[in-house]
């Protein structure tokens, strides 16, 4: 297990830095909340929500409290230097992120987001500029455009670039915990097991919740996350560290275990969340007519699975249904899906 470390002490840098946040979602609306008011902050924003942003601020509510800010709001960064720039959008759209910032070579980015493959997208975006991924544990939906609900509060962990964790240890206030991860590329692995739980909400239009409430979804769920822990310790230094419900012992299970003890995972990952409905970024994707991260997250079981010989039916057929789903606009009844899937 690689070991994390909680950093305490939060420190700003005298007089404050300039912030940019581009994406200003969940993810990103929630991180805004712990960042000092001596920072000055500037987002990058879009859409319905991003207007109702520009038009009346920011409301963050829920497990951290109720905030209301008033942040400087664009639709694209402006050419001026930044100290940080964190990127809080889906991995498929953070190449094109990156690169429309025009950042200067020298600038930190802590880029926020679920699925394998993230990092090394920020990378071929900003290849000279020292980069951090974070892969946030707590739960937040977008409750209405300008109004973001945090569901449920659990740390941020950050790896990468000593340069941009530390910027990101003096960015993000003690509101949200901080770890640092010194394995993140398999502490993606771990957080994408969790992910697992994304594809079916987004089919069925389901909570997280109640997928896991439902024999017939969660067995969907557990059969997934165990094609997801078979074909990464198939892989060469393949590991599960430990963040939040994920550990290595679990990984296992997952992978071989007793059948009874590998659906307790999911139900452990949902036990962490409370009662408030978690609908996930790939529901919330769907929700908002926009194309989902799926092809980072079941579609890198799909590809590992290839790599490695292991058959991935389940991801497979939820990288499928996701897309279909897009498409249309519809969500599917489980009686219409239960006939897709290979059980």
């Amino acid at each position: 297990m690689i070991p994390l470390t909680t950093l305490r002490g939060y420190q700003p840098y005298r007089g404050g830095v300039r912030v940019a946040i581009i994406g200003l979602g969940a993810v990103g609306a929630t991180l805004l909340t712990s960042i000092d008011p001596r920072h000055s902050v500037t987002a990058v924003v879009r859409g319905d929500h991003g207007r109702a942003i520009k038009s009346r601020g920011i409301s963050v509510t829920g497990a951290l409290g109720g905030h209301k800010i008033k942040v400087h709001a664009l639709a694209k960064l402006p050419l001026e230097k930044f100290d940080a720039v964190i990127v809080a959008v889906k991995a498929h759209e953070i190449f094109s992120a990156i690169q429309s910032a025009s950042l200067q070579s020298s600038t930190p980015v802590i880029v926020v987001a679920n699925g394998i493959g993230a990092l090394a997208e920020a990378r071929r975006a900003a290849p000279k500029n020292p980069i951090a991924l974070g892969l946030a544990m707590f739960g937040a939906n977008i409750a209405e455009p300008g109004r973001v609900d945090v569901t449920y509060a659990a740390p941020l962990i950050v790896g990468g670039d000593v340069k941009a964790v530390d910027t990101a240890r003096t960015v993000i206030g003690p509101s949200i915990q901080l770890l640092v991860s010194r394995d993140i590329d398999n502490a993606s692995w771990s957080k994408l097991l969790v992910n697992e739980l994304n594809a079916l909400p987004a089919i069925t239009g389901f909570s997280v919740q109640e997928t896991i409430a439902n024999p017939w979804t969660r067995e969907i769920v557990t059969r997934a996350m165990r094609e997801a822990a078979r074909v990464h310790l198939a892989e060469a230094d393949g590991r599960f560290p430990r963040i939040g419900p994920i550990n290595g012992l679990r990984a296992r299970i997952l992978a071989s275990g007793p059948w009874s003890w590998a659906l307790r995972v999911p139900a452990a990952i949902v036990a962490k969340m409370g009662p408030t409905p978690n609908y996930a970024s790939t529901h919330q994707s769907i929700a908002r007519g926009r194309q989902t991260e799926i092809d980072f997250l079941a579609g890198a079981v799909v590809a590992a699975g290839v790599r490695s010989g292991i058959p991935t039916p389940i991801n497979r057929t939820l990288v499928s249904l996701v897309h279909e789903v897009e498409e249309s606009g519809r969500f599917y009844p489980l009686d219409e899906i239960q006939r897709r899937f290979p059980l």
